[in-house]
Order: structure tokens, then sequence, then C-alpha cells
């Protein structure tokens, strides 16, 4: 794939340099055709300009031009007078002198030698009186021919007229021409050889970036997930190395969640299987007598356990949008409210107040999974209980602002460090030891609280109270029924 982009790149270069090289040097050619045949076109009316002199002098001796009709060598003296060649062999053709038959095709008139195909200046001027009537010279005349006047004492008496020249008129500047285009050939193919090294080394550097993508990308999936693209500059390609490292460092973060998750669920299932083996070895060896309280007490570690796996179960399913939901018309106020009466009797064990303030009570309620909602409550109060030292206090909110309801869970010391705040939603996460997992629970209870609040589309929050303790805040869309 490399080669074909470059092998593209390369094509496109190429082109888009020659095209543009090509069209300049047209452009310089024809210019210089032009130019070329506009210089000699001014060359020979200036000579042409020369020869009047003579012709006027003639003119103011004869007082006419008849003179001039029938001698041909007065008027090879007139061409000699400005200096215009006369070419060899029969002299330039007067009027109506000796024409050829008509009835002779073309060919026939140039094999007998009437007009070579570039015809010299002497062949091309021609003597018109003031009526331009032609007294001397060929007789055709073209649109693209020049006339000039003829004047004596501000009187107009005759006209020269030039026929058109041909860029090619003469052996130097058919040389000239020539070497010029030769040399516009070279210029051409030098420009195109470098056309071809300037576009291949431009398209490599074009395609350096590219290449560094590609390699990081092929490392990347190996699971060298540290790989990252060097950036520079400001453009399209910096904006993909940019990416690129985004989506590397996101994946090197999911890898790293991963082997943690890993190493603490493997952790959390040790736990209670390993005190389950124990207590069933002890049965077994006879060291420990299968009564109703060993009976329980491996109940209870089934138990933890199960909750355990159903934890993990519940989240791996909204991992996967697959949250088991049900919308229904509750009242967020009376979920709460049933909650807190669940939780006060275990709340006054461990010497902590429970408290609820909400206002209003009314307008509460919401289309929502009121089992998942009472799960989130249940493990936010939970979180409270196990965690906040005995002596302290709980207390439950809940606000309606019209667009949604929020639901404050506040409680005394110990809080959790800033940098904590929002990783104790992380799955089996450890703040620090004043709320470890030492108190009880699987450490997965906020994590499907933000689970369920997601579902729901609202978000949740933690921060730290001045005086010590967690507040963590649950806002919930209000969803009219």
């Amino acid at each position: 794939m490399r080669s074909r982009i470059f092998v593209k790149l390369l094509i496109t270069l190429l082109l888009s340099f020659s095209s543009i090289v090509m069209f300049i040097l047209i452009i310089i050619n024809s210019s210089f055709q032009q130019g070329f045949a506009n210089y000699l076109q001014q060359k020979e009316i200036r000579l042409a300009n020369d020869m009047t002199e003579f012709l006027v002098q003639h003119y103011q001796q004869q007082k006419s031009w008849k003179l001039m009709q029938h001698n041909h060598k007065l008027w090879e003296e007139a061409l000699e007078s400005a200096n215009i060649s006369i070419p060899p062999g029969p002299g330039p053709r007067r009027a109506h002198d000796n024409p050829p038959p008509k009835h002779l095709p073309q060919q026939e008139e140039s094999s007998r030698g009437a007009l070579p195909p570039h015809r010299p200046l002497a062949m091309r001027i021609s003597l018109y009186d003031a009526e331009k009537k032609l007294f001397f010279g060929p007789p055709d005349q073209s649109v693209t021919g020049h006339w000039i006047e003829i004047n004596t004492q501000k009187q107009l008496i005759g006209w020269l007229y030039l026929s058109p020249t041909e860029l090619i008129g003469e052996q130097l500047a058919n040389s000239f021409v020539e070497q010029q285009q030769q040399n516009f050939i070279v210029i051409a193919a030098a420009v195109m050889l470098l056309s071809l090294v300037v576009a291949a080394i431009w398209a490599q550097l074009l395609l350096r970036p590219v290449n560094r993508v590609i390699y990081a990308v092929h490392k990347l999936s190996a699971g060298q997930y540290d790989i990252r693209v060097p950036v520079r500059g400001n453009d399209e390609l910096t904006g993909l190395a940019l990416n690129f490292n985004r989506m590397a460092e996101a994946l090197q973060q999911n890898e790293r969640l991963r082997r943690q998750w890993l190493t603490d669920i493997s952790h959390e299932l040790r736990t209670p299987l390993a005190v389950i083996s124990g207590e069933v070895e002890a049965l077994l060896d006879g060291i420990r007598q299968p009564t109703k309280e060993n009976i329980t007490s491996l109940q209870e570690e089934i138990i933890a356990l199960t909750h355990l796996i159903e934890d993990l179960h519940q989240l791996a399913m909204a991992d996967n949008d697959a949250l088991d939901l049900h919308f229904t018309e509750c009242d967020l106020y009376s979920i709460i409210e049933h909650q807190v009466q669940m939780f006060k009797p275990r709340m006054k064990m461990k010497n902590l107040q429970l408290k609820l303030k909400t206002e209003p009570k009314e307008g509460c309620k919401i289309s929502a999974d009121s089992r998942r909602i009472s799960q989130l409550m249940s493990n936010l109060l939970e979180n409270s209980l196990r965690y906040t030292d005995p002596g302290g206090s709980v207390e439950v909110q809940l606000y309606n602002d019209t667009k949604q309801l929020t639901i404050v869970v506040s409680d005394t010391k110990p809080g959790v460090s800033n940098t904590d705040q929002e990783k104790i939603f992380d799955r089996l996460y450890c703040a620090d030891k004043s709320r470890s997992r030492s108190a009880g629970g699987s450490g997965l209870g906020l994590a499907i609280c933000k689970a369920i609040v997601t579902a729901h589309g609202g978000i949740i929050f933690a921060e730290n109270l001045n005086g010590g303790g967690l507040r963590i805040t649950a806002q919930l869309p209000l969803i009219p029924v």
C-alpha cells in the first residue's frame, strides 16, 4: 500500500509540475514567435519607409508614376536605396508584366518560378498610386498586410503595400527560430527531469508523517500500547498524529485497567472461596462440627460471593448497553423515603444519624426503572454506612429544579482525597485505608450507581465537604411521564 500511495502522489505531483512548466514554455514560445514576427515586420516597415524617400524624389521629378510602371531597373534602384536585398533570378515582377496564363494550375506557376514559398521583402512590396491603383509589384493583397503612405508637401501621392511576412522569411531568421525551438525542447526535457526529481523528493517528504503513523499502527496492533507518533507542524497530518496518540493512550489506559481488573477480580473471588474452602475442610476433618452456626457462616460467604458475581454481571451488561431497564411511572420521593426507613435501624446500630430533607415532596414523579433507582439509593446509603465513622451522620436530600431531579447523599468524615473523587466510581477501586474494603462490600457499589445513572441519561459525581466526609450527587433528567 505504501508504494502505491507513493506512486500515485509522485504521478500527481509530476503531472502538476510538468503541466505548469509546459504551459509556461508554450506561452513563452508563442510570445517569442509573435514578438519575433513583429520585429521582422517593424524592420521591413522601416526599410519601406526609407524606400519612400527615393520614390518621392522620383515623383517630384516625373510628376507621375508612369515611368516607374515600365522601368524595372528604376524599381531595383528604389529597393537598393533602402538596402532591401534583391533575390537572384528574375527580378520583382511589375503589374501585368507577363502574367501567367489563367488556364495553368498553381503548381505549374510555382514550377515556373513565379512566387517562392518564402518570399523576401523585395517580392512582397508593391507600389500603388493615390487611388491604390497598382503600378509595380505583386498584385496580391491581404487583410494583415501593411500600407505606407507616400506624401510630398502634405499631399498623398501613392502607397507602398507590404504583404504579410512569414516568421521564417530568411535563412538567418530560419536558423535562429530553429535554434530557439531546439532550446525549448532541451529546456522542456530538463524541466521534466527536474520535475521528476522534485516530485519524488516532495512525495517522500509528504508521506513521511503517514509512514510514521503506519509504523506506529503496526506496533500498536502488536500490543505495544506505549508507542507514540512525533507531532510536528500544524496541518491535517499533525491532527492525524494527535488523534492516533490519543487512541494509543486510551488503549494503553484500557489495557492497564483490564490487567488491574483481572487482578482485583481474582483477589475478590479468591477471598470468599478461600474462606469457604477452609470451612469445608475443617468440617471434613472434624475440626469443626456441622452445627447451625457453622453452616450459616458458610451460607453468608456463599451469599457474598453470589452478590459479587451478580454485581459483575450487571456491570458487564451496562458496558454492552444491555442493562435491563423497565421504565414506568415512579415517585422518586417514595423510593428514597422507603430506602431511608430500611437503613435507619442499621444506621442506629452503628451510632449514625440518618436524615431525609426534601422540598417539595410533590412533583417527583418521573419515568424511570423503579427497581434500579431503589438499587441506586441502596448502594449510596450502604457506602455511607460502611465508611462513615461512628457518631457521625448521613443526610439525604432531593431537589426538583423543573429540569432535573437531584439526589444528594452526604456523610461525615472520613472523606477521600481530591485525586480519588472521580476514581471512586471505578470498579474495585480503593481510595485509601480509611475507606478500604476492610469495612466490607465488593467495591462495585458506586460503579453500579454510575452505570444506573448513566443508563437513565444522568450524571453522578463526588466532592469533599469542608468539615470532612463525602457528598455524592446524582442528577437525573426530569422526563415527563
